[in-house]
């Protein structure tokens, strides 16, 4: 829950022929919810920028 939306998501991991990680594919639901993480994540990397 963030800011009182329910964020519901599933993580899909790739890994190569050596196992080590490929790719990450995040898919969230609904779409209150993909809005609040794409509001949060842009504050958390404005922050960043500012580190």
């Amino acid at each position: 829950m963030i800011d009182g939306v329910i964020v519901e998501g599933v993580d899909m991991l790739t890994f190569d022929k050596d196992g080590k990680l490929a790719d990450i594919k995040v898919m969230i639901r609904p779409l209150k919810a993909i809005q609040i993480v794409h509001q949060k994540m842009g504050e958390f990397l404005e922050n960043m920028k500012k580190n």
